[in-house]
């Protein structure tokens, strides 16, 4: 008997613990989700960071001068740096200024008058945590190249740019520009976002200086140290002639002009066509090579695939496809349209940032291959699809959705693309989006609605059945004398969803016309030519269920 008490006193405190786990995971993600109203009583204008990074130790230090206008009168700001780091001082004009201090921000006690520009100066320091399965768990990576030199780099999407420097860490709000200068041990170099401005060599240190000119997300800010060298190019491109820059191991640059001479400007051309012009000609182009898979630093992608095609050497889709084209370079350059020129105000909106662009590897299929290969690609993703929740998330909460907003999400605009019925305004409308939004932070709601109204199509319910709900339409049918039956199951109250059926005649191999049909959850029928066959097009993403063997 004493055996079973203990045993579930255990389990109650198994429980009890793992309550307060989550219980404090859930308060620390509405800390840092929540737009609280010192960080909302003012706009990031320009940051100006330096940052020394050392070649034997995981400690960084730096300061940060900080821009910023007040949107309204307050007498205290927020500004976010999550613990180990700290800052040790912030000082305006000169003046020391007061502080209260948290795990995740500072609340800093400074009036300000609305309409006014402040300049704050912060010193900081401290060792970022380690990054243990970048770039998906963040913190510092450190590691060394090849040739036992010290490769480092950070990684901090999702878990923040504030794990590293203070900043206002929402992402509703992004600097409009930004300045950042590396300081790093002299035999190494210092490569970060933008453009490189200067280069200024002590006794034993090296000083790069970055310029961004673009608004930019806060975990884009990225700093790369290592024994790089620069292979420059440049790209003929819709807004003029881009600089593109790869910055890369010195032994990997024959690898590296081999693996990117031909599918960079492929994968432009192909983007700037379906998206038009890339959104950051000012900034440039740029690829860095990290110890990591990737990520979509704006103009200073991260790239780790090892100068290989697909993902890691596989295909994610299953088709074949996916391994004559470099999933990195493409799917995170992607970003740069989807992710970096149109950025979410919240993370439960991140299907606009991933749909987008796991869409766009579709595209890019259909340019290299055509259009029926690029579908196959679309259509394969989607046995990585699980359903099982909202690919539009919680808001308010620093937590994203599951990996659906991906696979779905590209599916979900697949099959937009067939209801619009017409690629010409199709692409129009992928153009229009990133013209509208340029360097500006949305909603799925803003995008949602600009999409409808552009394209002249109601498209609340659709975007609520697939955004908001977990579960896909079901589309019940059967043929009986020549006439189509159908229904729909699984979907939203009012949801009328056209869905499409490819037609064969019986002497033809091939699909000789499309019925389309607007289905809801009553029975309907329409009438279909003689000695016919008909068949679901998988295009459209619902599960088709033919009722023939039950009636």
């Amino acid at each position: 008997m004493r055996h079973v008490v203990l045993k579930y006193f255990t389990i109650i405190l198994f429980s009890l613990s793992l309550s307060f786990v989550f219980s404090q995971q859930r308060a620390s993600d509405v800390v840092m989700g929540k737009l609280d109203s010192d960080r909302a009583s003012w706009n990031a204008l320009y940051y100006k960071l330096h940052i020394h990074i050392s070649d034997t130790s995981n400690s960084i230090f730096g300061t940060h001068d900080l821009y910023l206008k007040a949107l309204k009168a307050t007498d205290s700001i927020r500004i976010d740096l999550q613990y180990p780091m700290q800052i040790s001082q912030i000082t305006y004009n000169t003046k020391p200024l007061n502080f209260i201090k948290t795990a995740y921000y500072y609340k800093i006690l400074f009036p300000i008058k609305a309409d006014s520009v402040y300049k704050l100066q912060l010193a900081f320091n401290g060792i970022p945590p380690q990054a243990q399965n970048p770039p998906w768990d963040g913190g510092i990576v450190r590691t060394h190249d090849n040739n036992n030199r010290p490769w480092i780099s950070m990684a901090c999407q999702g878990i923040a740019g504030s794990i590293w420097y203070p900043c206002k860490d929402h992402m509703s709000d992004e600097p409009d520009s930004m300045e950042i200068t590396l300081h790093v041990p002299k035999y190494l170099k210092g490569i970060s976002n933008g453009t490189l401005k200067a280069i200024n060599i002590t006794d034993n240190t090296a000083q790069y200086t970055w310029k961004v000119l673009s608004p930019i997300n806060n975990y884009n800010i990225i700093p790369n140290v290592g024994h790089y060298i620069n292979i420059k190019d440049t790209f003929q491109g819709r807004a003029g002639v881009l600089p593109l820059h790869y910055w890369v191991i010195d032994y990997d640059s024959l690898p590296a002009v081999n693996q990117f001479k031909t599918q960079v400007k492929s994968m432009l051309r192909c983007f700037e066509d379906w998206f038009g012009p890339y959104p950051f000609y000012k900034d440039g182009y740029k690829l860095i090579q990290t110890p990591f898979l990737g990520m979509e630093h704006q103009s200073g992608i991260a790239y780790g695939n090892g100068f290989s095609n697909g993902y890691l050497g596989e295909d994610l889709s299953k088709t074949g496809w996916g391994t004559t084209w470099d999933y990195i370079l493409v799917h995170e350059s992607g970003h740069e349209w989807f992710g970096n020129n149109i950025s979410v105000k919240d993370v439960a909106d991140n299907w606009i940032h991933e749909g987008f662009t796991c869409y766009s590897e579709n595209l890019f299929v259909e340019y290299l291959y055509g259009k029926q290969a690029g579908a196959d690609y679309v259509l394969g993703l989607r046995a990585n699809i699980k359903n099982t929740e909202p690919i539009i998330a919680v808001y308010n909460i620093n937590q994203s959705p599951d990996n659906d907003i991906y696979y779905k999400g590209a599916n979900i605009l697949h099959y937009l693309r067939q209801i619009v019925n017409s690629d010409s305004l199709w692409k129009a409308c992928l153009r229009h989006l990133n013209t509208t939004f340029k360097h500006q932070t949305v909603t799925s709601i803003q995008v949602e609605t600009e999409m409808s109204t552009f394209l002249k199509l109601n498209l609340s319910l659709f975007f609520d059945q697939y955004l908001r709900h977990p579960a896909i339409p079901k589309i019940e049918y059967y043929i009986r004398h020549n006439t189509l039956f159908y229904r729909s199951q699984n979907t939203i109250t009012n949801l009328i969803l056209p869905v499409r059926f490819l037609v064969q005649s019986a002497n033809s191999k091939k699909t000789d016309e499309a019925v389309w049909v607007n289905v809801s959850a009553n029975w309907q029928h329409v009438k279909l030519k003689p000695d016919y066959y008909l068949k679901p097009d998988k295009n459209c993403y619902v599960q088709f269920i033919n009722k023939k063997k039950k009636l």
